[in-house]
């Protein structure tokens, strides 16, 4: 009697139909989360962002410009002295308004100017991830504070209350 050994193709079809199986399985419910994170750290860096130009402006004592730039979807920060610092958006994430004083811009490259303090008028980011994230991000004028909120109504509210 002849014992074959080793599988059959038939075997070796079924189980790499199964590990592509699972595997597909796990890309997909990863997904999500992982796109969350990004989400996240997209608040984080332009939080980190803001800081650190705050604080060039302080240690320089030299103001400095701050651009939403919507169609290279960039922030940008410089002087006449430096070149521009820049933060830039890839992918999924979208900065799609900026808001300074209640007025809201959603194209072009609106800009705010940032005091040799590091003082500069409260604005608001609104920005805009995979699977309906939004989020608007409020920086306080004078401390750089961020304040997250949920709707556009809320970011409204805030600068009526900021408004002589």
């Amino acid at each position: 009697m002849n014992r074959r050994r080793g599988f059959t193709l038939i075997e070796l079809s079924v189980v790499l139909t199964m590990i592509a199986l699972f595997t597909a399985v796990a890309v997909v419910s990863l997904r999500e989360p992982y796109q969350k994170i990004r989400f996240r750290n997209a608040i984080e860096q332009i939080d980190f962002w803001q800081t650190m130009q705050r604080k060039q402006c302080r240690r320089s004592r030299h103001s400095q410009v701050l651009v939403m730039d919507f169609d290279a979807q960039q922030l940008r920060a410089g002087n006449a002295r430096r070149p521009d610092q820049l933060l830039s958006f890839q992918g999924s994430i979208v900065v799609d308004q900026f808001m300074v004083a209640g007025a809201t811009v959603n194209q072009g490259t609106p800009a705010i100017m940032m005091g040799t303090d590091g003082q500069c008028p409260t604005f608001a980011v609104h920005l805009t991830g995979p699977f309906q994230q939004t989020r608007w991000l409020l920086f306080a004028g004078t401390t750089g504070q961020l304040t997250e909120l949920e709707s556009e109504e809320h970011v409204y509210g805030t600068f009526a209350l900021l408004s002589p």
